[in-house]
Protein backbone atom coordinates (compact mmCIF):
# COMPACT_ATOMS: atom_id res chain seq x y z
CA UNK A 1 0.00 0.00 0.00
CA UNK A 2 1.26 3.73 -0.89
CA UNK A 3 1.42 6.20 1.74
CA UNK A 4 -0.15 9.46 1.14
CA UNK A 5 0.83 11.40 4.53
CA UNK A 6 3.61 11.63 6.81
CA UNK A 7 4.29 13.39 9.88
CA UNK A 8 7.51 13.18 13.05
CA UNK A 9 8.10 14.20 16.24
CA UNK A 10 11.24 14.34 17.86
CA UNK A 11 12.03 10.36 17.78
CA UNK A 12 8.96 8.94 15.40
CA UNK A 13 7.62 8.82 12.19
CA UNK A 14 3.49 8.04 11.32
CA UNK A 15 2.35 7.38 7.97
CA UNK A 16 -0.99 7.44 6.65
CA UNK A 17 -1.46 4.68 3.98
CA UNK A 18 -3.75 5.04 0.83
CA UNK A 19 -6.09 2.71 2.76
CA UNK A 20 -6.70 5.54 5.97
CA UNK A 21 -4.66 3.24 8.16
CA UNK A 22 -1.38 4.31 9.85
CA UNK A 23 1.97 2.63 10.26
CA UNK A 24 4.45 4.07 13.11
CA UNK A 25 7.97 3.21 13.54
CA UNK A 26 10.46 5.25 16.15
CA UNK A 27 10.86 5.44 19.72
CA UNK A 28 7.83 4.17 21.45
CA UNK A 29 8.09 7.42 24.06
CA UNK A 30 7.16 9.52 21.41
CA UNK A 31 4.72 8.00 19.76
CA UNK A 32 6.44 5.47 17.60
CA UNK A 33 4.46 2.80 18.34
CA UNK A 34 0.48 3.11 17.75
CA UNK A 35 -0.40 -0.62 19.34
CA UNK A 36 -2.63 0.50 22.08
CA UNK A 37 -4.68 2.66 19.33
CA UNK A 38 -4.03 0.51 16.07
CA UNK A 39 -7.73 -1.22 16.50
CA UNK A 40 -9.27 3.29 16.18
CA UNK A 41 -6.82 4.17 13.47
CA UNK A 42 -9.36 3.60 10.74
CA UNK A 43 -10.80 5.80 8.10
CA UNK A 44 -7.74 8.48 8.92
CA UNK A 45 -8.84 11.78 7.02
CA UNK A 46 -5.60 13.31 8.06
CA UNK A 47 -2.21 13.02 10.54
CA UNK A 48 -0.41 15.65 12.86
CA UNK A 49 2.56 15.22 15.03
CA UNK A 50 4.04 17.39 17.76
CA UNK A 51 7.34 16.79 19.63
CA UNK A 52 6.32 14.16 21.10
CA UNK A 53 3.03 13.13 20.07
CA UNK A 54 0.75 12.04 17.16
CA UNK A 55 -3.20 13.09 16.66
CA UNK A 56 -5.32 11.19 13.69
CA UNK A 57 -8.46 13.11 12.55
CA UNK A 58 -11.35 10.06 11.38
CA UNK A 59 -13.21 10.59 8.39
CA UNK A 60 -16.10 10.86 11.19
CA UNK A 61 -14.92 13.58 13.03
CA UNK A 62 -13.27 11.72 16.18
CA UNK A 63 -10.14 12.42 17.32
CA UNK A 64 -7.17 9.55 18.36
CA UNK A 65 -3.66 10.40 20.25
CA UNK A 66 -0.72 8.26 21.23
CA UNK A 67 2.52 9.32 22.22
CA UNK A 68 3.61 11.31 25.18
CA UNK A 69 1.11 12.22 27.57
CA UNK A 70 3.00 15.12 28.06
CA UNK A 71 3.07 16.56 24.53
CA UNK A 72 -0.64 15.49 23.76
CA UNK A 73 -0.36 11.97 23.08
CA UNK A 74 -3.32 11.08 26.13
CA UNK A 75 -6.75 12.78 24.93
CA UNK A 76 -8.46 10.32 26.84
CA UNK A 77 -10.12 12.63 29.45
CA UNK A 78 -11.31 14.92 26.42
CA UNK A 79 -12.89 12.77 24.08
CA UNK A 80 -16.46 13.80 24.81
CA UNK A 81 -15.13 17.30 23.86
CA UNK A 82 -13.32 16.15 21.16
CA UNK A 83 -15.99 14.25 19.07
CA UNK A 84 -18.09 16.98 17.46
CA UNK A 85 -21.39 16.26 16.18
CA UNK A 86 -20.47 15.33 12.85
CA UNK A 87 -23.62 16.71 11.11
CA UNK A 88 -22.57 20.22 12.16
CA UNK A 89 -18.91 19.78 10.62
CA UNK A 90 -17.97 21.97 8.50
CA UNK A 91 -14.46 21.69 8.45
CA UNK A 92 -11.89 20.25 10.82
CA UNK A 93 -7.93 20.57 10.65
CA UNK A 94 -5.02 19.34 12.12
CA UNK A 95 -1.79 22.09 12.29
CA UNK A 96 1.20 21.21 13.86
CA UNK A 97 0.22 21.54 17.46
CA UNK A 98 -3.33 22.89 17.18
CA UNK A 99 -6.69 21.56 15.97
CA UNK A 100 -9.68 23.94 14.66
CA UNK A 101 -13.10 23.23 14.23
CA UNK A 102 -15.08 24.98 12.41
CA UNK A 103 -18.77 24.30 13.13
CA UNK A 104 -21.75 25.34 10.99
CA UNK A 105 -23.96 27.99 12.34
Amino acid sequence: LGVCELCATSGAFAAKLVDGTVVTWGYKSVGGDCQEVSSRLRNVHQLSGSNGAFAALLEDGQIVTWGSPYAGGDSSGLQDRLCPDVRKRRRTRLDGNRLALVLEG
